[in-house]
């Protein structure tokens, strides 16, 4: 080989091995959307200081408060509620969504403008862009859960009855017990949240059952009753409870003859 072919090979292949090498700023997932989102423990931070986190992601929970126009723009207030209440405004020109809905939010910090709030009051914010807004529940934004357990054994059968212990979500605020019921006997189940309760110890903890906190909340409650061949699936809700402590969910569910059949389910 020729000195002058060598030298055009030793090149090229420096080329080569520059750009294997070479880190792109922004990393781009396969799906097309930037990969620098705030770190969730910095969501907080970026409301309070906008201008430090203009051009980064970030995906959060709120509940809208004013839109879909608010001083003239189109777009959202949005309550952030975190330690303390932080307000952000979501430029979109989609008009699906109305006051106090919960919302999921997944865009781009652009700039800080200045909105009216709830009562009136002019407050600079985030604005966010490109964004993507979806319907969420309550849980995710006035009750977060902290931590989860699912039991690892769930679920037990009597005489054609199941039922299961899905998991045990605890919040700051409340404890939520996914539950289900299957029945498969020739006769009808009658079973309700009130016949749900937690045992720690000696304690028996009952169920909150108010009408209006389950409303508000939009929880699915388990039906009252459950035909032969049907399931159904609910959460029952509770007070602050302890994930530390050895728990037991203890449930009662009744068929159309009166047959009794008794549940304990050990959560941790």
């Amino acid at each position: 080989m020729r000195r002058g072919s060598k030298w055009i090979l030793f090149v090229l292949c420096f080329v080569l091995l520059c750009e294997g090498c070479a880190s792109p700023i922004n990393v781009v997932k396969s799906d097309g959307s930037k990969s620098n989102y705030v770190k969730a423990k910095k969501i907080e931070s970026a409301l309070i200081e906008p201008d430090n986190y203009i051009g980064k992601w970030i995906k959060l929970y709120g509940q809208i408060t004013s839109g879909p126009k608010v001083d003239g723009a189109d777009g959202y207030m949005v309550c952030y509620k975190g330690q303390d209440n932080r307000y952000f405004f979501v430029s979109t020109t989609n008009t699906n969504f109305k006051v106090g809905d919960y919302v999921k939010v997944d865009a781009k910090i652009n700039n800080i403008v200045t909105r009216k709030n709830a009562f009136g009051d002019d407050l600079p914010v985030a604005e966010l862009n490109e964004a993507k807004i979806t319907k969420t529940t309550y849980d995710k934004v006035e009750a977060p859960a902290y931590q989860t357990i699912k039991p690892k054994n769930g679920s037990k059968k009597l005489d054609g009855v199941k039922f299961e212990v899905q998991k045990v979500e605890y919040a700051e605020s409340e404890t939520r017990v996914y539950i289900k019921v299957t029945n498969k006997t020739d006769y009808e189940l009658y079973c309700a949240s009130a016949y749900t309760v937690v045992q720690q110890g000696d304690t028996v903890i009952n169920p909150n059952t108010s009408e209006s906190i389950i409303e508000r909340e939009g929880y699915d409650q388990i039906a009252s009753s459950i035909d032969p061949g049907d399931s159904s699936s609910g959460i029952v809700l509770f007070s602050v409870i302890s994930p530390e402590k050895a728990t037991q969910v203890i449930t009662s569910i009744y068929d159309s003859l009166g047959q009794e059949y008794d549940f304990t389910i050990d959560v941790n």
